[in-house]
């Protein structure tokens, strides 16, 4: 008898391609599909994520106050052995201030 296996590629997807977010801290979501292990990194400071893990599953980005005076973007990378890395980004809002009269 033979036993033939084969063994299926990997694979990843990560959806959505952006969260846009209010000026508040809070949490967004990202969406994984994958059969295999996976990493993620965040480039910014103040965006943490959870760093790895293993099939489907979800990224929660843990975002700070925006107090700048601008919009501010953050590169997630989530990469796979043997793929090219995808990059979702978070875009945190600028505040906003209104006086009236």
């Amino acid at each position: 008898m033979v036993v033939i296996i084969t063994q299926a590629a990997p694979s990843l997807t990560v959806s959505p391609a952006n969260q846009s977010v209010d000026p508040a801290a809070g949490t967004t979501d990202f969406s994984i599909t994958s059969n295999t292990n996976w990493t993620a990194n965040s480039n910014q400071s103040w965006c943490t994520i959870a760093t790895s893990g293993s099939g489907d599953g979800t990224i929660t980005a843990t975002y700070a106050v925006n107090n700048t005076a601008s919009s501010r973007v953050a590169d997630i990378t989530v990469n796979v052995t043997g793929l090219p890395a995808v990059v979702v980004t978070v875009t945190q809002a600028a505040p906003s201030l209104t006086v009236s009269p």
